[in-house]
């Protein structure tokens, strides 16, 4: 991955469940290959307790299409 975003064992956070972008990413996250290999939760508008998933996750997806629907206190600081 370009990216060096570690994910071989990862918490992965997909907000939103579109054929576009958010299926595909959890498609490509979780398979069993370098790059991937993340636990791979799909959340939506209708899913209960957002903030708790996203403060769960090490790599946060947004992919609703709703503008600022992700705030600043839902994620912990990035860890190096």
């Amino acid at each position: 991955m370009r990216s060096n975003v570690k994910t071989d064992g990862a918490e992965a956070v997909i907000l939103g469940r579109g054929n576009i972008v958010g299926k595909p990413m959890a498609a490509l996250l979780c398979q069993k290959a370098k790059g991937a290999n993340a636990t791979v939760t799909i959340c939506h508008s209708g899913t209960r307790d957002i903030r708790a998933h996203c403060r769960r996750a090490d790599i946060l997806i947004a992919a609703m299409g709703v503008a600022e629907f992700v705030k600043a206190t839902w994620s912990r600081p990035a860890q190096r």
